[in-house]
């Protein structure tokens, strides 16, 4: 894939893109963003699921905190 794509620089450098060609390195483009924007959010997914299960577990650890003091 490199190599069709290094093709298309060079030919877009001197200008010389058909219209099809155009076409095919804009599509290429958006694939590429919405393939990058899905492994964007899969990561924040992950985050957040982390951050909730820390939330889980510092509420648990304060509960037994006040627990043990006031018992």
């Amino acid at each position: 894939m490199s190599d069709w794509n290094d093709e298309l620089m060079r030919l877009e450098a001197r200008d010389n893109l058909t219209s099809g060609q155009v076409v095919a390195s804009e599509g290429w483009d958006l694939r590429w963003e919405i393939d990058r924007l899905g492994k964007m959010l899969e990561s924040r997914d992950k985050e957040i699921g982390s951050l909730r299960f820390d939330i889980v577990v510092l509420k648990a650890e304060l509960n037994a905190a006040r627990g043990g003091r006031n018992g």
